[in-house]
């Protein structure tokens, strides 16, 4: 008859506290880089919004397509007239 298998060692707690460390380090890193990239969205917002204030639609079509939001510019140049959504 086989012996029954043993319950195996539980990690050393060492290992456990190595573990939740560098999990915590990786969790930091990661919000540290999600501040960083919600400052640059809120500038981009912050210029279109200045140029939807005074109306300056190629001002907030130039800001989106600077930010990279090209569906953005799209929808805004194609708010205001025709010239400007074709330019864009």
């Amino acid at each position: 008859m086989p012996e029954p298998v043993k319950d195996p060692i539980p990690d050393a707690p060492e290992a456990v506290a190595a573990r939740a460390a560098a999990a915590a380090r990786a969790a930091s890193k990661l919000a540290a880089a999600a501040e960083e990239s919600e400052e640059i969205l809120d500038a981009a917002d912050a210029a279109v919004q200045r140029a939807l204030v005074v109306g300056d639609y190629r001002a907030a079509v130039g800001a989106c397509v600077g930010a990279g939001r090209h569906a953005d510019a799209l929808v805004l140049a194609g708010a205001n007239t025709r010239p400007l959504f074709s330019s864009t």
